[in-house]
């Protein structure tokens, strides 16, 4: 879970018009991904109060598209994770 989110946090990028209005949130989607990594479902399980935050996380976890393949000792078709995306200031 944590490497998917490490992975994840290489396609992110804040708005710099959220970091202009000092904009910062937490947004956590719900991820769904075959054994290849491919996305087959992504929604937003909790969203910050910022839409510009919000349509960024969806943009990245789309972005990262294909995560990485599940190794072969995890059994199943499909892996659903929660990933928390947190957006903060310097």
């Amino acid at each position: 879970h944590s490497s998917l989110l490490r992975y994840t946090y290489k396609f992110l990028s804040y708005p710099q018009r959220a970091v202009k209005r000092s904009q910062e949130g937490s947004v956590r989607v719900s991820v769904t991904i075959d054994r290849d990594g491919k996305i087959k479902a992504v929604q937003t399980v909790e969203e910050s109060k910022y839409p510009l935050l919000n349509r960024e996380a969806l943009r990245a976890v789309n972005k990262a598209e294909p995560f990485p393949v599940v190794p072969d000792a995890i059994i199943g078709a499909d892996f659903e994770f929660s990933l928390p995306i947190a957006f903060r200031l310097p």
